[in-house]
């Protein structure tokens, strides 16, 4: 089968809804077609708000974005390989069309949609549903008719339960777009078992427990403070990777046969159903949803669920790292913080707890040997040399590149956290004689860096506290380096972050873009530039686009800071992103 053709499928049929907003609807209508067990749902427990909707879309540029992205694909269009990838942008431009009034605060929501949004993405079984309420289900029926004589196909309609529906027999796979009461439903079944299933599927025979009855994503919003209207989302683990491995379902085991050419996977025996559930038990969910949600930006929270005892272990790796309170204002940023000894603690015990239990299932012993050779790989020297370090946060305000776009100057700090970090600096002294020249110390401050120590075309400065050593370059002020540098212990303890400011996108990141693809429209032949079906013109005018988009997105964009921290839940990815008012 041909899984590009299905792929191109599925998301041309999502991307037509679900470019909307993320919801679902009031009372949670919309849950009572979604099984209790299914093994992943994603709506929001309360509308998406119209106003907000817009107060969005005036900050991203309006109406000029989607003028923006026509024209980056009518470059795209001029170097399609054949009429078939030249239909398939054709369709993209339709659908582009359709959603104009998204990105216009001042028309209303496209599709026929309700202005304060409903949507549900869930899986009837493996099998995916998404189900979006509408105000004007006629207009939805013109919209997809529309689209159908673009594409200069229409799918065909069959009748299900006394509903008119329209389907597409993709190679194995079959996908419905369909019509029903006041809801758009898209759902993708596979084709042997289309007729015993999608009665069910599109929602006409209601599940015996749905997850508006099981109460499931309101009990987890409470858990983890989720906001409704934010979206939330569920990954039932254990229940997904179970139907992959181990399908009982008629139609799981049907969508796994596509990948087998045909055959069924034979069953799991006892003992690996057991080694497979307990792996899921150790991971049992992956939650996802938005704690804020307003006209100046939204956070979002990811928790990878995990054990408790196994949670406690991980939370134990996390150290103190520099840069917790330091301002969101570089263009960029980076840091992480753990503690290798007690990192390499518990990747020892997770190998030991194998070795000692080894995986007897045959689709799992491969973990055997991963976890053998980790440990093997766990040197204790290196381990112990390591010890010192705990941390490390690099902020970076601004970097020039030379013609061969390699750094020239800049500025920016990067600190390192230690628990003795005159140890540290005694080392690395030990190591390079000359840093000896550098009096710092923690009674010292900020000192200037001598320019025959670091050659470089802009000036530096170092800083040592109790427990950091800090390296600044450019003219920065002491400030903010010992901003940066300090170590608050009682702070939230990431052992990775990363961030970047709207100037990174508007200053930097979109004007390097242009450079090089301008540099390399420039330098093709015209052979080249024939052979890729896009004129040297064209591919300037791209160049600009992208460029173009990055500034937009800087203009629209006050920081975005993501954490990665380990809590008693499990691994949680905790964004922060911030509009400009």
């Amino acid at each position: 089968m041909h899984l590009r053709n299905i792929a191109t499928a599925v998301a041309a049929s999502l991307f037509l809804a679900a470019c909307g907003k993320d919801a679902t609807g009031p009372g949670q209508d919309l849950l009572a077609y979604v099984p209790a067990d299914s093994p992943y749902v994603m709506a929001s427990l309360e509308p998406f708000d119209g106003e907000l909707r817009q107060a969005w879309v005036k900050a991203y540029g309006g109406p000029a974005m989607i003028d923006l992205y026509r024209s980056m694909l009518t470059e795209a269009m001029a170097s399609a390989k054949d009429d078939q990838e030249r239909q398939v942008m054709q369709m993209v431009n339709s659908i582009l069309d359709e959603l104009a009034p998204l990105l216009d605060p001042e028309q209303p929501t496209p599709l026929g949609m309700a202005e304060d949004a409903e949507l549900a993405l869930y899986g009837y079984g493996l099998l995916p549903v998404m189900r979006m309420r509408l105000a004007d289900p006629a207009e939805f029926e013109k919209v997809v008719a529309r689209l159908e004589q673009s594409s200069g196909k229409a799918m065909t309609t069959d009748e299900v339960g006394g509903h008119k529906v329209r389907r597409q027999e993709i190679d194995e796979v079959v996908v419905y777009v369909a019509t029903i009461a006041d809801q758009a439903v898209f759902a993708l079944l596979p084709l042997s078992q289309d007729q015993a299933l999608r009665e069910q599927v599109l929602g006409l025979t209601l599940p015996e427990r749905s997850m508006l009855d099981s109460g499931t994503l309101s009990q987890v919003a409470k858990q983890y403070g989720l906001q409704g209207n934010a979206g939330v989302a569920v990954v039932d683990t254990a229940a997904l990777v179970g139907a992959m491995i181990n399908p009982s379902r008629p139609g799981d085991k049907a969508l796994m046969a596509l990948g087998e050419d045909g055959d069924e996977p034979e069953a799991l025996d006892p003992v690996c159903q057991s080694e497979v559930a307990a792996l899921g038990a150790a991971i049992p969910r992956l939650v996802m949803g938005g704690t804020r949600m307003d006209a100046g930006g939204m956070d979002a929270l990811s928790v990878l669920e995990m054990a408790p005892d196994l949670a406690k272990r991980w939370v134990e790796v996390s150290a103190a790292q520099p840069g917790a309170n330091a301002p969101k204002d570089a263009w960029a940023w980076f840091g992480l913080g753990i503690d290798p000894v007690k990192t390499g603690t518990a990747l020892r015990a997770m190998a030991d707890e194998v070795a000692a239990d080894p995986f007897s299932c045959e689709q799992l012993t491969d973990l055997n040997q991963a976890m053998a050779e980790m440990k093997e790989s766990l040197n204790p020297m290196a381990i112990g040399m390591a010890a010192n370090f705990h941390g490390v946060f690099a902020s970076f305000d601004n970097i020039v590149l030379d013609e061969e776009r390699n750094p020239v100057s800049g500025e920016g700090v990067v600190a390192i956290s230690s628990p003795a970090p005159a140890a540290l600096w005694a080392l690395a002294s030990g190591q390079m004689e000359e840093l000896s020249a550098l009096q710092i110390g923690v009674d010292k401050g900020v000192v200037e860096v001598p320019g025959e120590l670091f050659p470089l075309p802009f000036p530096a400065k170092a800083l040592m506290t109790d427990k950091s050593l800090a390296l600044a370059v450019g003219d920065i002020d002491d400030e903010r380096i010992r901003a940066i540098a300090e170590v608050d212990p009682d702070a939230e303890r990431p052992i990775l972050r990363y961030g970047v400011t709207g100037r990174f996108y508007s200053e930097f990141y979109g004007e390097v873009m242009l450079d090089m693809m301008t540099a390399e429209a420039l330098a093709e032949s015209d052979e080249e530039a024939e052979a890729k079906n896009m004129t040297r013109e064209q591919r300037l005018k791209l160049a600009k686009d992208m460029a173009e988009l990055m500034r937009k997105t800087g203009e629209a964009i006050e920081y975005l800071d993501v954490r990665i921290v380990m809590s008693e839940a499990g691994m949680e990815i905790r964004q922060e992103m911030r509009l400009k008012q």
